[in-house]
Parts: structure tokens; sequence; C-alpha cells
């Protein structure tokens, strides 16, 4: 097996584009997660349910391996289809008390915004409605939200790092206040995990999909819940998986259909059903990967790029949001004034460039594969780009 090396795109000789700077929105997949897709597929297509056990075990290899790349307990992780799944069993099974008060992010994507207000429309909650821009290293967000946290919040929800413009959250400080006013923290981590260290320290619950920064497929991912807050999600959502050895009458013999088995009692419990056993596996090749070069590595890498990447830019006319004091895996920018930037992705496309413009931002991001040696190709796209707009 080759050895990966940070700026090598090797694992990707499929790869259309020859710039790829989309994983903020969806990652291609590497060599060694369709290997894996492949294994598991043929697993099945030659033994059918002989492979479900197999394949039930891994899953709990992975648990314990995403333990490690998280730094939590293997028994503070679920599966999960989604981000959203995440959110929707939180912000559903949460034991809220009438007029409990939550506080969201105007800025936020919409995974992290509806399922609360919806919780909020069916459980007679208030909202508090808090600007992600304010909590710029520069901004008063802090001081709004503990002057909020003292008249009291139940829970806060935000992502670790903002969609459109890249800002990293202070998820630390953050916390620490949630800590200190008994409020918990839900992050949505999913623009951060892979890419951007996230300490789990004083995060209640987070949930994650593997298919952008985790480099996984679409329909699989994971939520995190902290040991001591997990009493707080009800088993309203329980299936037949939920049970404690809940295969055991299907493979140990007779009279073991029972359906008074303990339901587990941790935060695997939402596991009901069928898992997406060919997203899991893929997701755990990722994993390795990422285990392998670490996110802080991966993280230094990215920043480089872009630290050699955005003075061009700006030389171009565009304005950028990344704040230097909150560095994620993404670049945001303003299009000069005199340029639809609804035009410069597509056009982007046909030269071979994959980027992303996000309700009017221009959205650039780079992961351990991409290398600064093919900024200038970018560079001139950016600029051929733009010339034949205006």
């Amino acid at each position: 097996m080759s050895r990966i090396i940070l700026g090598d795109r090797h694992l990707f000789p499929s790869l259309s584009h020859s710039i790829y700077l989309n994983h903020a929105a969806v990652s291609p997949i590497s060599t060694r997660v369709n290997q894996a897709i492949n294994t598991i597929t043929n697993d099945y297509m030659q033994h059918g349910v002989s492979a479900f056990v197999r394949w039930m075990e891994q899953r709990e290899g992975l648990r314990e391996k995403l333990s490690l790349f998280l730094g939590c307990k293997s028994t503070e992780l679920a599966f999960i289809q989604n981000t959203s799944t995440g959110v929707i069993q939180v912000a559903q099974n949460l034991n809220w008390k009438k007029g409990d008060r939550i506080g969201l992010f105007n800025g936020e994507f919409p995974t992290n915004i509806t399922p609360w207000k919806q919780s909020a429309l069916h459980k007679s909650l208030t909202i508090h409605w808090f600007e992600a821009n304010d909590f710029t290293s520069h901004g008063s967000g802090l001081e709004q939200l503990e002057q909020e946290l003292k008249k009291g919040l139940r829970l806060i929800a935000v992502s670790a790092v903002q969609f459109q413009t890249g800002l990293r959250m202070p998820i630390e400080h953050i916390g620490k206040l949630c800590n200190r006013y008994d409020c918990l923290l839900f992050v949505d981590g999913i623009q951060a995990i892979g890419s951007t260290p996230v300490n789990l320290t004083h995060i209640d619950y987070l949930s994650c999909g593997g298919h952008k920064w985790l480099m996984g497929v679409e329909g699989t991912g994971f939520l995190y819940s902290k040991q001591s807050k997990q009493n707080h999600i009800s088993k309203v959502s329980s299936s037949w998986l939920s049970h404690e050895d809940g295969l055991s009458f299907l493979f140990d013999g007779p009279n073991l259909l029972k359906y008074d088995r303990p339901i587990k009692d941790n935060i695997s419990s939402i596991e009901g059903g069928s898992y997406n056993a060919i997203g899991l596996a893929a997701l755990e090749a990722s994993i390795d990967i990422l285990s392998d070069l670490g996110v802080e590595s991966i993280h230094s890498h990215i920043n480089h790029y872009i630290d050699v990447l955005e003075p061009k830019l700006l030389e171009l006319g565009f304005t950028s949001n990344r704040d230097p004091k909150a560095k994620s895996g993404i670049l945001s920018l303003t299009p000069p004034h005199s340029t639809r930037g609804e035009y410069l992705t597509p056009l982007l496309e046909k030269r071979g460039v994959s980027v992303s413009y996000p309700d009017g931002f221009l959205r650039i991001s780079p992961h351990w594969p991409n290398n600064v040696s093919e900024i200038d190709e970018l560079v001139q796209a950016i600029q051929e780009t733009i010339l034949e707009i205006d």
C-alpha cells in the first residue's frame, strides 16, 4: 500500500477536475475508499447474509477507531445517516420543558435551524437568535451570549465552522460559558471534522456527516453524545436493534424472541434498524487515512495553501471573509463588484476547477490532496473567468 503524503493526489486518479476545491460540499472518494466499497459489495454479492455478521463486527471496530480519532469514548458514538439525523434526534428527543429557550445563529446552514424550529413549534419552546458574524475574533458575540445565558438558555446549537464564511466559531469559549450557566451545547461538526481540530471537552452533542471533510460517502455519519448528558435524550426513537443482544433471536437458538430486552444504555440505542453497511465500510477507509495524516497536520497544510492563494485573489478584486484568528478549511470571498458571481462556478467548472458559490460567496475548500503548485493555474483560470463574465 502506497504511502500517503500531504499534497499528493495519487489516490484520486479518476478525478476529472485538474483542481478540486469543493471538499466543503462533497469530497471525491479515494481509491482506498473505492476499494473498501468493492470489498463489502463483493462480500455481500458472494455470501449474502453470511456477510452481515462480518460487517456488523466491522462497525464496532470502526466505532473504536472513530472514538480515538475524535478523542471520546466508543459508548459516546452512534452511527447515523447524515448530520440532519443527529440534529433531529436531539431536537425531538431531548427532555424539554415548556418555555425552554434555544439559542440559534443567523447564517447557519438550515440543517442546524429547521429541526430546532420544529421542536420549538411543537414543544412550546422559545428561540433567541444570535448573529454568527458577531463571533469573529474581534466581535462581541461571546459577551452577547453570556448576557443571554444569564437569563437562562437550555441549549445552544451552533456549527463549528460556518458554511458560507468559513468562520471557525469559538466553540471552546462557547462551551465553557454554556457549562458555567448549565446550558447544553450542540455542535454541527460537518464543516470541521476531518480538517479543523475540534475539542469535545465542552461539547455535549455533535452531529457530522461523512461525505465532506471526512471524505467518505453520502448517507453515513455519526452523533456524539457526552456520556453524562445521554440521560437527557429519551429512548422514544428505539427499534429492534436498540435492544441489548437484539440479534440473538436470529442466530442463537429457539425461544429467544423477546420484546422486553433492555434498551441499550448509551447513545447507540438510536441505531434502531439496518445500517448503511457500505457507507460505514467507506468511512472506515477514509478515517484510516485521516488518522494517519493527523487533523492538526491537515489543518496546517490547508491553511498554508490558503495563505498563498488569498493575496493573489485580493489582487483580482475579491474581498476575503477569512478571520485570520479563526481559520478553518474554507476560504470565503466576495466577488468584485462588477462580476456576477453566480457565473463563476459553472465557468470555472468548464476550466477544470471545482468550487462553490453558496448564497453569494465564492467558497474555496482545499483538503490534504491539494498542492500549492496548482495555485498559479487556479488564479489564471479565475482571472480568465472574470474577464469572460465582464
